[in-house]
């Protein structure tokens, strides 16, 4: 019986996926969903946004009928307010895809969805990391923050055609196999018609049909992010499936900052972006990092069975090697140019 109703639940899932995307390329234009080209930009084309919409109205639609037929252990509070955060980052982001929204009232909103988020699901209430135990209203506001700054990190990232869909649709692949291990039902819910939705998002992303939008990129990050504060277990591994992600908008940021240079302005200087400058494509950059989106989860459930701090500096390792290389070519750019003048 379960599994009819989980098979119909996806099947439905896929088919208003379908109609919300066909609904969004055929009317960007009227609801404002398009991204002009300016000078972040990757891309040379207008082309709708607001793709996060496909997943996230089927996300909400399928765990309400997870909820009803009993497969989700949540409260009816609980149940509410998770739908709610998610509901309300996915209306912040539908209105930052369609207007302006000033910077310190859009950090201001994320930080009161995190909390609200924080302080009314069962995240975790104890985080020992080696010598240092945290718990109570410090773990509790490191977790509010740590939501924000991955949202705004994740926003930061997803600027090329399958890039973010891709970090996504890993990261979803790594939290199915810890919450199917684990036996969470609502982490299993969640991801699965995430990855469900996603598929069908990427078969268009992937040929510049449609972006994420801020829809998108806001509400994709804060659920990640979210469940995997669900379990303490689940928190670094999830980091490590980031990794470079964490890397790229971490030193990109503190590079700016360092530097004298409006970090909170649009700008094409993290590391995915320069390697599109110098030459390499959409494609060619989303798949390499496909590879090692797959070695980061592959780290982080290495490291959900076996603790292991060398794990974390192998990630780091890894983030500094591909870096090195990006630069390396930039400078290979450079140096031909000067010698062809």
């Amino acid at each position: 019986m379960i599994f009819n109703v989980n098979f119909l639940i996806f099947v439905g899932v896929v088919i208003l996926s379908f109609i919300i995307l066909n609904f969004i390329t055929k009317n960007a234009v009227k609801l404002k969903l398009i991204d002009k080209p300016n000078h972040r930009s990757s891309h040379s084309e207008p082309t709708p946004r607001g793709g996060g919409l496909i997943i996230m109205i089927g996300l909400i639609a399928g765990l309400i009928v997870f909820w009803l037929t009993g497969q989700i252990d949540f409260s009816p509070v609980q149940f509410i307010a998770y739908l709610s955060v998610i509901l309300s980052m996915t209306a912040l982001g539908v209105i930052s895809d369609i207007v302006y929204i000033p910077i310190v009232l859009r950090l201001l909103c994320q930080f009161f969805i995190a909390a609200i988020a924080v302080f009314l699901l069962p995240v975790a209430d104890l985080l020992v990391l080696g010598p240092l135990s945290l718990n109570g209203i410090w773990l509790a506001l490191i977790f509010i923050v740590w939501i924000v700054a991955n949202v705004n990190f994740f926003n930061f990232m997803d600027g090329l055609d399958g890039y973010a869909g891709f970090q996504t649709l890993i990261v979803c692949c790594l939290l199915l196999y810890l919450g199917y291990t684990t036996g969470s039902a609502l982490i299993v819910s969640t991801v699965s018609i995430i990855i469900i939705s996603l598929i069908i998002f990427l078969n268009s992303n992937l040929k510049s049909k449609i972006f994420l939008g801020d829809v998108g990129s806001y509400t994709l990050s804060f659920i990640l992010i979210l469940l995997s504060l669900f379990h303490p277990s689940f928190i670094i591994p999830v980091i490590l499936a980031f990794s470079w992600f964490l890397f790229d908008a971490t030193i990109t940021l503190l590079r700016r900052i360092i530097s004298g240079q409006a970090w909170f302005q649009s700008h094409r200087t993290h590391f995915y972006q320069r390697a599109n400058i110098i030459g390499y494509s959409h494609q060619q950059i989303s798949f390499t990092f496909l590879i090692f989106y797959l070695i980061f989860a592959g780290l982080g459930a290495a490291y959900f069975h076996t603790p292991n701090p060398m794990l974390i500096f192998l990630s780091v390792l890894i983030c500094c090697c591909i870096a090195c290389f990006i630069k390396t070519k930039e400078k290979q750019l450079l140096s031909n140019k000067i010698s062809s003048n």
